[in-house]
């Protein structure tokens, strides 16, 4: 008798509880709705460059390897450096960043070359677009003094405008680009609504990285910036022609005819922009590529003639700008065995190579804006 009457109150108490966790209440609403206003006035107030570039930094990154989320806090604290350090920005996609053994040895590389202290900045992350480049670079600080090096392709130089549409609908970064906008413009595409507040303008690069509040309490994310280790146990047979397939990409079809002189202008403009400064030298440097390839540009003469265009209009574009072109890889003897795929380096050796005449032709260059 007694258990039964326990039983009933459980029953009593239990369904209260689901009651009142299911039937919401005026007070519970006006609690929700009030939390949720003031987590969003604090997002519209707090969440700013200045605030992502200081003490938040490196917190809005969604682990080790969200590239894009440690380019835009990286991006907003050099901004807000005003060193009197000759500085070197490497702009480019993942090619480049595997083929350097270490931006930090690299760094002191080039200050044991030069003599005197040198800022070394990372900004290269991959599948980085030549309009995501501009963007990262029209936010340099204008005390910037050094050298940019651009990463540059012919898989580049190929893209199309719906790649630049997927940027656009869906950015990668959270920073404001009035000329990323421009290039928006001039590629006839539509520009987003734009609001007078940072948070609000970039709602989609906060929202995919949520974790940021936990981020707060575990610690700041270290980026990994060498990734090769972890591609080394899955490269096979599938994983090599999904490699090849992305190089011809540029070979078959018109896409390199098509889009090569809008993209040309991409790079031409950015250029200008930052030679408007005289003490800024612009450097492009190369995608290397695995001897392996060279068999599949040189396998029909539609091919080797297509990649001679591109050699020439590389030599002519460099020409008109007034800048100079790198092509490493072509300098240092790579072997297949070198690289994981059709284009990244594994071998530890080869990137010693390639980080020493990188060092060397960055110091030339240097010593000329002293």
């Amino acid at each position: 008798m007694v258990a039964d009457q326990k039983l009933k109150l459980y029953r009593i108490y239990w369904s209260q509880f689901i009651q009142g966790l299911t039937q919401p209440s005026l007070p519970a609403l006006i609690g929700t709705v009030g939390v949720a206003t003031s987590v969003f006035c604090c997002c519209l107030l707090v969440i700013t460059p200045t605030f992502i570039g200081t003490t938040g930094y490196g917190y809005f990154i969604n682990g080790s390897t969200d590239e894009y989320g440690y380019l835009t806090s990286e991006v907003l604290r050099i901004k807000l450096i005003h060193s009197q350090s000759i500085s070197i920005a490497l702009v480019g996609e993942s090619s480049l960043r595997e083929a350097i053994s270490d931006v930090t040895y690299l760094n002191q590389l080039v200050e044991k070359q030069i003599g005197q202290p040198v800022n070394s900045y990372d900004l290269m992350a991959g599948s980085l677009s030549h309009w995501e480049a501009v963007c990262l670079l029209d936010n340099l600080n204008e005390n910037f003094r050094g050298v940019v090096v651009l990463y540059i392709s012919p898989n580049a130089l190929a893209r199309e405008n719906d790649y630049l549409a997927e940027l656009v609908r869906y950015p990668r970064l959270a920073l404001d680009c009035p000329s990323f906008d421009a290039e928006v413009r001039i590629a006839e595409l539509t520009i987003p609504n734009r609001f007078n507040n940072y948070f609000l303008n970039h709602y989609l690069f906060f929202i995919a990285r949520q974790s940021a509040l936990l981020n707060f309490i575990t610690g700041q994310v270290q980026l990994e910036r060498h990734k090769i280790a972890l591609w080394e146990s899955v490269m096979n047979s599938q994983r090599w022609q999904s490699a090849i397939q992305r190089v011809k990409q540029w070979l078959e079809g018109e896409n390199y005819h098509h889009n090569r002189q809008a993209n040309f202008g991409v790079y031409a403009r950015l250029i200008q922009r930052l030679q408007q400064s005289k003490q800024i030298q612009v450097a492009l440097v190369e995608s290397i590529r695995n001897p392996k390839i060279e068999s599949i540009i040189y396998a029909t003469p539609a091919a080797k003639q297509l990649y001679s265009e591109y050699q020439m209009d590389m030599k002519e574009f460099v020409h008109k700008n007034n800048i100079v072109y790198w092509d490493i890889g072509k300098q240092i003897n790579l072997q297949p065995d070198d690289f994981v795929d059709h284009t990244h380096l594994k071998n530890h050796q080869a990137r010693q190579r390639y980080t020493l005449v990188f060092a060397e032709l960055l110091a030339k260059r240097l010593l000329q804006i002293q």
